[in-house]
């Protein structure tokens, strides 16, 4: 049996997956520089799971988000290409965790 999923409706999906995903974690803000001799921020955002495996990591002073593979693994069901998997994360963070940087890194092996 074949079954037809819309575009629109494989990025909707992507995204339930995600937020599915999201509630099982917990969110760690701090600011790295605050134990330094430092007058800049460096806002760092941590989601874990209960084992205290890192999923996700933001870095403002990097401008980067850091994608561990647990993560975005069950996305692999809707055959996004590379480009497509980092779009719609990227979309996805700025959405549901209010966060944007400027690179997005997606950490694992693909195939």
């Amino acid at each position: 049996m074949k079954i037809v999923i819309t575009e629109n409706k494989r990025y909707q999906l992507a995204y339930k997956i995600l937020d599915d995903i999201l509630g099982g974690l917990t969110r760690e803000d701090y600011d790295a520089n605050l134990y330094m001799d430092s007058v800049f921020s460096n806002h760092q955002v941590l989601l874990q799971d209960d084992n205290l495996n890192l999923k996700l990591r933001y870095s403002e002073k990097e401008d980067r988000i850091v994608v561990y593979r647990d993560f975005w693994e069950p996305l692999r069901l809707f055959s996004f290409s590379d480009e497509e998997l980092e779009r719609v994360i990227h979309w996805w963070i700025k959405d549901r965790i209010n966060l944007e940087a400027d690179s997005i890194f997606l950490v694992g092996y693909r195939q």
